[in-house]
């Protein structure tokens, strides 16, 4: 009979663990729709062209100033390149800047110097451009 509540008290206490991992990223996946649906809002709002890529580049959001910015539809950019809206002289820094973000930043390496490097990653390109 002992052995028996033994075994019961260990599926018990298996149980409730996997119910606070359910319920820790329910919680989570909660807090995240709320930050998305904030941001968004405040995307909307803005008056100036908002996007949000994936790391191929690929368009995931774009605020309704697009449309007026670039003449496309956000939903006409969802899911194709950020490259589409960008004047064709400024393409080729874009995926450049991709290349450069997925490698390592040599100074946050151990036992490198950041003498240039850092100075490197903050540089902007593009200038005075609206980009």
């Amino acid at each position: 009979m002992k052995e028996r509540i033994a075994a019961d008290e260990r599926v018990s206490v298996g149980l409730g663990g996997q119910i606070g991992v359910f319920l820790e990223r329910l919680a989570a996946d909660r807090t995240l729709d709320s930050a998305d649906a904030q941001f968004r809002l405040v995307a909307q709002a803005a008056a100036v062209a908002v996007f949000t890529i994936d790391e191929q580049s690929n368009i995931i959001f774009a605020n309704s100033a697009v449309e007026r910015i670039s003449g496309y539809k956000p939903e006409e950019l969802i899911g194709g390149k950020l490259t589409v809206v960008m004047p064709e002289y400024l393409r080729h820094v874009h995926e450049h800047a991709l290349i450069r973000a997925h490698r390592p930043a040599p100074h946050l390496l151990g036992g490198c110097s950041s003498s240039g490097a850092a100075q490197e990653w903050d540089r902007n390109p593009v200038g005075d451009s609206f980009w």
